[in-house]
């Protein structure tokens, strides 16, 4: 998509060009009984131009692969595996994300306790942009470190009334 248009920059009027290309697309699929995986793709390409002059064209790029394994018939195990990239981030221009996930139903009390891996790589920064032919968005976050969670969820009534 092209945009271009007169813009005031630094008290002047400019005149200036924006070009995008974004991809995206998503697969699924399962496997039987025993699993399913999901991948995503998006891609986005920004180039703007101002009075003519070109300036650093900014990509950005996201892949997600997650994994559900199904190894018992109350058990599960979820890989979620993400790899963002960028070309404005000089130090760290490529993330990759990774989470694991066991979830184990119990029987008689129709429980569930889940055990996560968050920020598997214990990843520190997280820099990102939103990139349109309107708009260019760059933002950083400092994450947290690896992080081990356990939950163990119910209802309460099920559990009161099987007692």
């Amino acid at each position: 998509m092209k945009l271009s248009g007169d813009q005031i920059i630094n008290s002047e009027i400019s005149r200036v060009k924006n070009s995008s290309v974004a991809v995206n697309g998503k697969f699924a699929m399962e496997f039987n009984n025993w699993g399913s995986t999901t991948y995503k793709i998006n891609h986005t390409w920004l180039g703007t131009k101002i009075r003519n002059n070109a300036i650093r064209s900014v990509k950005t790029y996201s892949h997600t692969l997650n994994f559900n394994f199904f190894i018992k018939k109350n058990s599960q195990i979820a890989i979620e595996s993400e790899l963002y990239g960028n070309s404005f981030t000089e130090t760290d221009p490529v993330t990759f994300f990774q989470n694991i996930t066991f979830i184990q139903k119990l029987n008689k009390s129709k429980a569930v306790l889940e055990i996560k891996v968050n920020n598997l790589f214990d990843r520190d920064v997280f820099s990102n942009a939103l990139n349109t032919d309107f708009t260019y968005i760059s933002n950083s976050f400092n994450l947290r470190p690896i992080q081990i969670l356990l939950s163990l969820n119910y209802n309460i009534n099920e559990l009161v009334e099987n007692k």
